[in-house]
């Protein structure tokens, strides 16, 4: 009798574990995997303006609203080298924060408004070191994050775009560098 009951739940496991659910007259059928939801949306191209900006050390992407009022934000997906290896650890994007609200909260834009992100600080180390180093300073959940590059000085930083509510969004990539005398050079990759 133990030896049935032990032979039956062996069988209802086996049948659980390939994923065979009975179906009509007593036909398994084969569960079938959900399909992964389709990616969001582009933004129009036209509704958004994105141009970029130094303010000194400070880089910065201006936003324009060209369509309907909405709201909008932005973060930061990746940021690599110029051999696509990545130079900062993402468990989620980091919210890119609104010059007057270092939490990067979703801003509603009417149409022709623009509003500026702070994308990065450029921060140079203790005057005093033998090898003075640099790094892009960035904010994410966590704090201010540093990121370093060696190879040639070239960051390449991807941010997203969203619209909320609807869910469109477009993302544009940013090469940062500096020049000969070190001041940075914010170019637009994508």
């Amino acid at each position: 009798m133990l030896c049935g009951a032990i032979l039956a739940l062996g069988a209802v496991l086996y049948v659980v574990a390939q994923g065979w659910i009975p179906g009509r007259k007593g036909q398994p059928r084969r569960v079938k995997p959900e399909k992964p939801s389709p990616p969001p949306p582009p933004l129009p191209a036209g509704d958004l303006t994105i141009v970029r900006e130094t303010d000194g050390r400070t880089l910065r992407v201006v936003l324009t609203n060209k369509a309907a009022q909405g709201s909008f934000s932005a973060e930061i997906i990746s940021i690599t080298d110029k051999r696509g290896r990545s130079l900062a650890v993402f468990e989620e994007p980091w919210p890119v924060p609104w010059v007057d609200d270092p939490e990067g909260a979703p801003r509603p834009l009417s149409t022709d408004e623009k509003a500026r992100l702070n994308l990065t600080t450029m921060v140079y180390s203790d005057p005093g070191e033998l090898r003075p180093r640099w790094w892009w300073r960035f904010q994410s959940p966590h704090g201010p994050q540093r990121v370093q590059c060696k190879d040639k000085r070239h960051v390449l930083v991807t941010v997203r775009i969203t619209r909320a509510g609807s869910e469109e969004q477009i993302s544009k990539s940013f090469d940062l560098s500096t020049d000969i005398d070190n001041r940075p050079v914010f170019t637009a990759a994508t």
